[in-house]
């Protein structure tokens, strides 16, 4: 109820005579928050408006005898002469603060400010409940408790209020990993329930074991022999993640079609199909000449086959061109086939060969720019964009 007296006082004193807000509160006329004892107060610098809030709070202290505490105020100056800012903190006895300050738990920071240095703080009071006495001894359920009662709402409040970096978020998720899973509890746990004294090396997983431990198993399975007793000498350096990753599955050859496959010009629905075929993974029969022909005619010149895409040259627009239609085509010809064997449907030849020019077309006209080479604008022309 005083709280609501001294807001009333405040909007009395900045109504009734000329006060300047703070301008990043002018729109909404925001003069103060409060909560409990916490009392934030914001105005513009000018040292009128800072009496008018002096004086509004100097008569809620005579009518409810509460008065500020000057040792524990502070004011913030941003942007203002130095004549100034001491005029002012004389007149309100109050010392200046820096940036960052705390109210309600957090760091209050300057526009500008790092955030993710603003949440080293939170990072630092979550270590150090997990650091204190009790919560080392806590089993695995209560350790489960304290993340999900405690950390998890410390993380919940401070994001309530700040947009939190990933780097911060990731730190955050692995300190209440480790603590849940600290490396003795892990392997005691490993040990006792599915390994039971056998060696690693040769061990098989139960046929009743849960999945994930199964791919755990498997991981192994494809890793083992990069480790001799041990200690992993399939690289000069020591086992990585990103060492093994490439270990297993590198070195592969670069394939001589994938310029035709994977570029910005293709369109990605059709480049997956492509892709797919071209690895064996559709069963696509050249058996649509008559597309073939209709798109050969609207091009001015024959398809080509993928031997001829990969001598060609890559960089050119007749080639971009090219490759656009012949995706476009494989997609077609695969949507064809499903057409004809799941829903006994067979669209007219020259229908799929429109359907092709026109989203080729699309794809060409996005991606084309201006272009000056008289190779090129012939081809342009040719399919209608020149």
């Amino acid at each position: 109820m005083c709280m609501k007296y001294l807001t009333r006082l405040i909007k009395f004193a900045t109504e009734k005579w000329p006060f300047q807000y703070h301008p990043l509160c002018k729109s909404l006329k925001l003069t103060h928050l409060m909560f409990a004892d916490d009392l934030l107060l914001f105005c513009k610098g000018n040292a009128h408006s800072v009496m008018l809030l002096m004086r509004a709070f100097s008569s809620f202290s005579d009518a409810t005898g509460l008065n500020m505490n000057n040792t524990k105020s502070e004011i913030f100056f941003n942007g203002m002469d130095e004549v100034l800012q001491e005029d002012i903190k004389r007149v309100t006895g109050f010392c200046e603060g820096q940036m960052p300050f705390r109210y309600l738990g957090v760091p209050i920071q300057s526009v500008g400010g790092s955030t993710k240095k603003e949440c080293n703080s939170l990072t630092e009071k979550m270590v150090g409940r997990i650091r204190s006495l009790g919560a080392k001894k806590l089993s695995y359920a209560g350790r489960l408790t304290l993340i999900n009662s405690v950390l998890n709402t410390l993380y919940s409040y401070w994001a309530s209020m700040f947009i939190i970096p990933k780097s911060v978020i990731k730190r955050i998720e692995a300190i209440c990993r480790n603590y849940l899973w600290d490396d003795r509890l892990w392997i005691r746990w490993i040990n006792q329930v599915y390994i039971k004294q056998q060696q690693w090396h040769t061990y098989k997983p139960p046929a009743t074991a849960p999945w994930s431990w199964k791919n755990v198993c498997k991981v192994k399975e494809l890793l083992k022999d990069g480790f001799t007793d041990d200690t992993w000498t399939a690289q000069t350096h020591g086992y990585s993640i990103r060492g093994g990753y490439y270990w297993l599955v590198m070195p592969h050859p670069i394939l001589d079609w994938t310029k035709m496959v994977w570029n910005s010009w293709n369109t990605p629905k059709h480049s997956m199909i492509t892709w797919i075929t071209l690895h064996g993974g559709l069963n696509i029969k050249d058996k649509f000449s008559r597309i073939r022909g209709k798109l050969e005619s609207w091009l001015g010149r024959p398809m080509p086959n993928v031997n001829d895409m990969v001598a060609g040259n890559t960089g050119s627009i007749q080639w971009k061109i090219m490759a656009v239609v012949m995706n476009a085509y494989c997609y077609n010809v695969w949507l064809q086939r499903n057409n004809a064997r799941i829903n006994n449907f067979i669209t007219r030849p020259e229908i799929v060969a429109k359907r092709i020019e026109e989203e080729a077309m699309r794809r060409i006209k996005f991606k084309a720019g201006p272009s000056t080479d008289q190779a090129s604008l012939a081809m342009l022309r040719s399919v209608g964009l020149q």
